[in-house]
């Protein structure tokens, strides 16, 4: 089988990757963004009205009713869009030679959204079960199963074929795999920290939480593609 590459020639790959699709990455990451900005809006603004109010009686409250309603949709909402931009950078990612569109990649992904979540459940399923072994199977299988998504989406296997494919392709190289995904968590936690240090030192009380917060969206919103597109150069 084929030697994995090494961790400082994933990463000079990974930015290659990323300037040359960086308008479709960002594009697709911006959608994102935005609906879950307007959502997280819209929730805060209805959290600031008197639909929380109880009404001691017991008799119906709408507006309770109302607020519990669009936050399931919210969620709903946030979940489809958070799935289908996953599916839509590992669609651009994939066709990184051709000159596919944020549009594109977010078409080719919608068809398998149920796909994912069908493939995210068996996971979660198989993952809780390694848990209730001990820590360690069940870290064993979150790697063994970490290329599923990629599998859907570049060999179009599902369900149980896609998890065991994954797992096909991590036998034998389990601490290799294990090894690169710990260097570039350690790497952005380690950005991560120096983002909070500097904020925490340069900003006063009052202004830190929004600053933190803003700091950590945008944060996510450049640093999730990266991720991806390294996951899927060791793939």
């Amino acid at each position: 089988s084929l030697a994995l590459p090494g961790v400082i020639f994933l990463f000079k790959e990974t930015i290659l990757i990323y300037r040359k699709k960086i308008i479709t990455i960002l594009g697709i990451s911006f959608v994102s963004l935005m609906i879950n900005l307007v959502l997280n809006f819209l929730l805060d603004f209805l959290s600031k009205k008197n639909f929380l109010t109880v009404d001691a009686s017991g008799s119906f409250n709408f507006g309770l009713f109302f607020y519990v309603s669009i936050s399931i949709f919210s969620a709903v909402v946030a979940a489809i869009f958070q799935t289908w931009s996953y599916l839509a950078l590992i669609y651009a990612i994939k066709n990184s030679q051709e000159n596919i569109s944020a549009k594109k990649s977010y078409l080719l992904g919608w068809n398998n959204i149920l796909s994912y979540w069908w493939i995210s459940f068996l996971m979660g399923i198989i993952f809780l079960g390694g848990l209730f072994l001990l820590i360690i199977p069940g870290f064993i299988f979150s790697i063994w199963f970490l290329f599923a998504p990629i599998i859907l989406v570049v060999e179009n296997l599902k369900g149980m074929s896609a998890l065991l494919k994954s797992k096909d392709y991590v036998k034998g190289k389990l601490i290799e795999v294990a090894w690169r995904l710990f260097a570039i968590s350690v790497i952005f936690i380690a950005f991560f920290v120096l983002m909070f240090s500097i904020i925490f030192f340069t900003f006063s009380p009052t202004s830190r939480n929004t600053i933190f917060s803003v700091g950590s969206t945008i944060f996510s919103f450049i640093v999730f593609p990266f991720i991806i597109i390294y996951y899927f150069l060791i793939y």
